[in-house]
Parts: structure tokens; C-alpha cells; sequence
């Protein structure tokens, strides 16, 4: 069991540390209310957007799709066959024009990601993407 005087010593850490917690809050809260006040945009603390890691933010595509990568494959798959496709037919698409070999979570992973974003992909039905530029008409 544990020395009494190493319990007191974290039991005295724990409280410092949900002290300094509401202390933090307190200050953040101060903080929007001064920029509130200012007209300043929060640009830092807890209320920032996060930045996406796939290129993403506030839904927007920041960088064009990489050029021989698995979505920049897909997307020349898809104008070729001028409909959506299963994403079991789009990999075989993919492999018949010499593409990379592309493993299916990893690819409807990929598209997934542009579909929920409204950007290039759509998925009118399951496992199956077709092209934004398309419209609705197709599906």
C-alpha cells in the first residue's frame, strides 16, 4: 500500500490542478468576453475550428487533389466511364488504365472524405461514387 504522505501529496496535486482548471476557464471566459467587446475574432483557445489534416477547412478544399494519388485515379476512373461505379469496379477501373493498386478502405476512406465535404465525390447509393460535376440527373 501506498505511504499516507504520498496519497496526501497527490490528493494535493489533484486539487491544485482542478484549481488551476477553473482558474484557465475563467480566464478564456474573460478573454471572449474582451474580444467580444474589441470586435476581435477568436483565433485561439478552445474555440477554434480545427484545421483538418486531409486539406480540409471549414469544409474547403485548400489544395488541389495530388496528381497520381488514389483520389486523383479515382476521379480520372470515373470521367471514363461517364457514370458512378461501385467502389469495387471503380478499383478494377483504377487497375485496367494502369493505375495504382488501391486498397478498397483505403479508397472509399479517401472519397468518403470529399463527399462529406460536397467536393468532386458524390455517393448516390452505397460503396458507389459518382462525380459532383454530374449533378443529380445520373443518380
Amino acid at each position: 500500500m501506498l505511504d499516507t504522505s504520498v496519497l496526501d501529496i497527490l490528493k494535493e496535486k489533484q486539487r491544485r490542478l482542478a484549481e488551476l482548471r477553473r482558474e484557465a476557464d475563467q480566464l478564456e471566459s474573460e478573454l471572449a468576453e474582451a474580444r467580444a467587446v474589441l470586435g476581435v475574432p477568436n483565433i485561439t483557445g478552445r474555440g477554434r475550428k480545427p484545421r483538418s489534416r486531409h486539406g480540409f477547412t471549414n469544409g474547403v478544399r485548400k489544395r488541389p487533389i495530388r496528381a497520381d494519388s488514389s483520389v486523383d485515379w479515382a476521379q480520372k476512373a470515373l470521367k471514363n466511364s461517364g457514370a458512378p461505379l461501385h467502389i469495387d469496379n471503380l478499383i478494377a477501373n483504377i487497375a485496367a488504365m494502369g493505375g495504382p493498386m488501391v486498397k478498397k478502405p483505403t479508397l472509399a476512406s479517401n472519397l468518403s472524405r470529399y463527399v462529406v465535404h460536397h467536393d468532386t465525390f458524390t455517393r448516390p447509393k452505397a460503396n458507389t461514387f459518382g462525380l459532383t460535376e454530374w449533378g443529380a440527373e445520373l443518380f
